[in-house]
This record gives structure tokens, sequence and C-alpha cells, in this order.
């Protein structure tokens, strides 16, 4: 029976401005569940003696859920919604007070911050990660009725669900135009800048200067039912709704030394886009890619005969792409993971750190290429015992073979000597890397290849026979599929570490797009080849091979499935034949449960934010009247959980604001 393994990589990337074609030491390192329960960590500075200022690492931590880090700290949230730390101290190695009912952490380069059920926030670790003006950490009544937090490598952003923004952290990112930002309903950044989108589908952005993506262009851009918003450290891009492409920014390399970023004229029909420090790879709704931006970085020299991509990842200057025939395509820097070997087949899945990729190959075995230094020679596996799982940091690789064993390389103080005992083959799950990525919503971290869910939910596993593409989100998202990749015989996932500048939130639809017709006029399949049809989007080909609609609570964006996806958890449709941008966001105040056709109202006594699964009972010492927020009970009065008003004290008695009880006065 094979063992399965739970490794997590930690890093956090420190070189945004630097050049990108040499790494920066970061703190690197790698952490894996025993078992036991007992947890074991490779690399700086899990393994460290400076106790006066590191934390020690548990020996024992039972039920851990997630795990994030800060350069040099972790943070691990236990299924009871409690949280362990360790680490540098003054990274946020030492935990906070009152860190319970934890939902999910965001990161910067030496903070963090947990989201708890009741909608507050607390906050812990270092000021700043650059000298400079810094923003303190707003006050905890200040970080209540809290929706959704945010961060990126200076800053931390609170959206309350009042649609209001708190920021903290480093002057350049935090600091909101003087009007203020109002009716905000997602948030997107890079390192220096920050975009949002409104409810009524405006937008707006700030931050340290046009180079680094701080203005959004004022015509020509529409954010109505947009596809994807995605940035790289001196730019964002769109796919918007109509499947062109717009950015603004540079190809950033510091304040002095950037370029303008070129878009190519027409770039339309993109269903995905990726990116490294300096250039985009757009991936066509045809499956093939065109790449722009810094030629040096993998802006151009896409192979011409690249077809059938299933998905791209990049190191700081190259792009790697995995083919719907198991074979890879590279282009970029040649020395940072630009050209793959010869003859490179069968290949299950890829992974890239800062400089080097790594292949996957069907039968368990693994190709490395790219820089020396930081992995791109592979190691002998364990009595050539199959691979089953790839984590990576911004400097070394570590795998899990089919027995529970760790072989790791690449930079040696960065993970790349492994674990003492190779894990002594006792590690005991395999669970998807939750590394601070620099910037984004850190619910929406995706799934490999293969699997479906979001980062603060477990990554699950297509059933045998089934094929799912990366980031996919719902259960139906896995379909039968004769061409799909062969699969290893325990379906584990390949995890992509942090390996370039992190993408931004994935794709979330705006609030009120408008809906397609209820009763849409029939549609017939367009015809490819004697044997072989598709269906229009909003489609589905059913298995008598005609074209369905998609029922609502259902969307199609392409033209060859034979299952509609599913609306996440969260968002709602209910139009027929939708291909994706009629799943609109739950305002909040409602909740959503995957596939659903409309929101459902939170009761009163409880909240959720836009974009929620469930609703939470207000804490006690607050209370709700419409489902939309908790609210302080002010002094006098008190409340118990799930309150729907607060109750005055008896004559003779009083109570503090958020109180749960009344004392009695004294003379």
């Amino acid at each position: 029976m094979l063992l399965q393994v739970l490794v997590v990589s930690l890093c956090i990337i420190t070189a945004f401005a630097e050049n990108w074609a040499s790494p920066f030491r970061a703190s690197n390192f790698f952490i894996g569940l025993m078992k036991d329960n007992t947890l074991i960590g490779w690399g700086y500075p899990i393994v460290s003696s400076h106790t006066s200022t590191f934390e020690a690492m548990p020996s024992v931590v039972n039920d851990v859920q997630f795990v994030y880090s800060t350069n040099q700290a972790v943070a691990a949230v236990k299924s009871d919604g409690s949280v362990v730390c360790f680490g540098a101290k003054f990274d946020g190695g030492i935990c906070a007070a009152n860190l319970n009912n934890v939902i999910y952490i965001a990161a910067t380069a030496n903070s963090f911050a947990a989201m708890k059920q009741d909608g507050t926030v607390i906050a812990w670790g270092g000021n700043s990660a650059n000298a400079g003006s810094y923003n303190p950490i707003p006050s905890l009544s200040q970080l209540s009725g809290v929706g959704n937090i945010y961060s990126n490598y200076y800053c931390m952003f609170a959206l309350k669900g009042d649609g209001s923004m708190l920021g903290w952290g480093e002057d350049d990112c935090v600091n909101v135009p003087a009007s203020g930002v109002k009716n905000v309903e997602e948030v997107y950044t890079n390192k220096l800048s920050t975009f949002v989108i409104k409810s009524d589908d405006s937008y707006q952005g700030w931050g340290l200067s046009v180079a680094s993506g701080s203005t959004p262009p004022t015509t020509g851009l529409s954010m109505a039912n947009y596809i994807q918003v995605e940035s790289n450290t001196g730019s964002f891009c769109v796919i918007q709704a109509s499947t062109d492409v717009v950015c603004w920014g540079s190809n950033y390399i510091s304040e002095s030394v950037n370029t303008p970023l070129i878009v190519p004229t027409g770039l339309t029909k993109v269903r995905k886009l990726f990116s490294n420090s300096q250039a985009w790879a757009a991936l066509m709704t045809d499956s093939t890619v065109t790449a722009f931006g810094n030629s040096l970085t993998g802006g151009s020299g896409v192979p011409s005969t690249l077809t059938g991509v299933t998905y791209i990842v990049s190191t700081n200057t190259a792009f790697c792409a995995l083919t719907s025939s198991n074979t890879v395509s590279c282009w970029g820097d040649s020395s940072n993971g630009g050209a793959s070997p010869t003859g490179l087949k069968n290949v299950y899945s890829i992974a890239a750190n800062s400089a080097s990729v790594v292949a996957l190959r069907v039968d368990g075995t693994i190709a490395c290429w790219g820089a020396s230094g930081t992995g791109g020679f592979c190691p002998i596996i364990n009595n050539s015992a199959k691979v089953i799982a790839l984590y990576t940091n911004p400097l070394a690789f570590s795998a899990v073979d089919e027995y529970g064993f760790v072989t790791a390389w690449g930079e040696a103080n960065s993970g790349g000597q492994g674990p003492s005992d190779r894990g002594n083959g006792r590690v005991s799950t395999v669970w998807g890397s939750t590394v601070h990525r620099g910037y984004s919503d850190p619910r929406t971290y995706m799934c490999p290849q293969n699997n479906y869910g979001f980062m603060h939910e477990h990554c699950t596993a297509c059933t045998s026979g089934f094929y799912s593409a990366p980031e996919s989100t719902v259960s139906n998202d896995c379909v039968p599929n004769a061409n799909s990749p062969t699969l290893l015989p325990t379906a584990v996932p390949t995890i992509q570490g942090q390996t370039q500048p992190p993408n931004s939130n994935p794709t979330m639809a705006p609030s009120k797009p408008p809906h397609p017709s209820q009763t849409p006029q029939p549609t017939y399949p367009i015809t490819l080849s004697p044997t072989k049809f598709v269906c229009n989007p909003g489609m589905y080909i059913n298995p008598g091979g005609s074209c369905i609609m998609c029922p609502t609570g259902k969307f199609s964006p392409y033209t060859d499935i034979t299952v509609c996806n599913n609306c996440i958890a969260g968002k709602s449709s209910d139009a027929i034949g939708s291909t994706g941008g009629t799943c609109t966001a739950c305002p909040v105040g409602t909740y959503s449960s995957e596939g659903s056709a409309q929101c459902t109202a939170c009761p009163a006594g409880s909240w959720a934010a836009t974009l929620s699964n469930v609703c939470y009972t207000c804490a006690a010492g607050m209370y709700s009247t419409l489902g939309t927020s908790c609210q302080i009970c002010p002094a006098g009065t008190f409340s118990n959980g799930g309150a729907t008003q607060c109750t005055a004290c008896p004559v003779g008695q009083f109570s503090s604001p958020g109180s749960n009880s009344c004392d009695s006065c004294t003379n």
C-alpha cells in the first residue's frame, strides 16, 4: 500500500525589484507532517539554534489543516480554528492572543492577519518589510465586520462588508486616493500597486508609480463579466468578457529600470493568462500560446509547433507548457528553464521554482532542467522508487516517493539537503501548499491538475478515469477523457511552488452582469470532422452526441466539454446556457452552495461576506438584525452568540461595549 505524504513548501520571494535572472537569497524551507502527527522541517530558518530570536517548531501538532508563512515564520491553522506559530519571533513566530475560530490567514513578508468566523481580524508580526513610512495596524474595533483580507509583499488590506477598505503596511501600496475607496467587491495587487473592482463594475487603482501599474486606463477597459485579472511585478492584465486582453504598467525591474509593456494588437480569444517577473503567456481558446512582455524573460520565442497546451508554469525568466499529448515545450531564458530536454514525453505534471523546472512522468520518474544551483540536475531517487508528489520553494525541490521517503535537491540551505533520515518513510498525507505568494486573496489559491477545490479547503483528487485541468474548482470539472494524461496509482498532485511573482486572484465575476435570455434559440453543433464536433459555449455534449444547454447554476466556457461546470460555492447563476460570466458573487448577507441558481439570505443573528458559502453566527457581545454584518453591542447592553439584538443590563448593573454579560455596580 502506498504511503501518502504531507509536505508543505514555505517561502517568501524577496527579489521582486531585483534582477530576476539571479534569484535573491530568501528564507526557504519545507515542512512535513509525519504519521504520528509530528512535524519535520528542512531548510532555513526551520533549523536554527538562535533560541532568543526564534520560536522552536513544536514536536507534535495534531490536526493541522493549513500552513502559512512570512519570510521566516510559520502559522499553522488546526481543524478547530486555533493557530500554532513558530520561527522568527519578529516575523510572526509568536502567535497573537485570541487566535480561535480562524478561517484562513494572509501574510506579508513579516506579518500575519487571521480572518475569524465572526468577521473580526487579528494581526501580528513585524511592522515593515522595508525602511520607510509605515501605517500601523488598525484597532480591533476597526477590524470587525470584515468580509475578506488580502496581502502583498509589503501591505495588508481588509475589505469590510460595507465595501470600504482598511490598509496597513508600507505607504506605497496602502495609501489610497484622497477621495477614498467605496463599494469595493474585489481586490487585486502586485508588489507596489493595488487595483479594485466596485459593485457597479467601475474600478480604481493606486500605488507607487505608473511604471508599477498604479494607473489603470480610463478608457478601453470594461470589468463587466470579466474573465480574469492577473498581475506580475509591475503590471496588470485583464481578460475581458469579449476574451480580448487589456494591460497596464511596465516590464518592471525598478523605478529607474523598466520598459513599456506592449500587448500584441488584436490579442483576443484568450482563455487564461500566466506571468513571470516581466513577461506574459496567454493560453488561447484553441490551446495555442501567445507571449508578450520582455523578450529576454519569455515574452517571445514560443515554439511555432506548440499546440494542445493544457497548463503553463514559469521560472522567473522562462515559461514551460504541458500539452495534452504529455509533452513539454519551453521558451525564454535557456539557462533558467527555457530549454526542456530533447525527447521528453509521457509527462504527468510539471513544477518550477525560480530558475529550474522538474517534470513528473507517468511511470514515476522525473526529469530536471534549468540552473544547477536551484535543482536543474535531478538526484537519484530512493531505490528507484516512483515519485508520487513534488514540492518547490524558490531555490529547491522536494520529492516524495511511494514509500514515504523524501528526496530533496537544489540550494542546500534552502531545503535542498532534505530532512534527516529522509523522513524515515513516515510522512503521512499529501496536501497542497498554502504558502504566502507575495500577494492575492489567500482563500483562492488553486488546485493542480486532476484535482479540484480551493486553498481553504482540501484539494480533492478526481476519481479514477476522470481528468481535470489545473485550477479546477468543483467536482464537475472532473470529466471522462480518453486523451487525458495517465494518472499515477495514487493520483497525487504535483504542487507548484513559489517560483515567480505570484498570480493575483483567479476569476471572480462582478456582482451584476446582464443575464442571457432565459429562452435561448437552439444552437447546433459546430462540425469539425466527420467523427468529432463541438458545441457552442454555454452547452455540453451529451452521450448521444447532441448539444444541451447548461441549466441554472452551471456554465460552459469552452466548446468541447461533456459536463457543465458548477458555479462555485459563494456564487450563483439563474441563467440557462451560461458561458461563465453569469456566475455572480453572492452579496454581503447571503450565501450559496456549489451549483446554486440563487443566493440565500442569512438569518438575523448571523452574517456572511461576499462570496460566502455559509453564514457565520455572531459572536457573544455582538448582534445582527439583517444578516449583513455583526455589530458590537453598545455599553450598558450584552448578548450571547447568535443574537438578533442586544439586551439592556438590569438596573444596578453595567457593561462595556462588546460584553456577553453585565457586572454589578459598586459604591
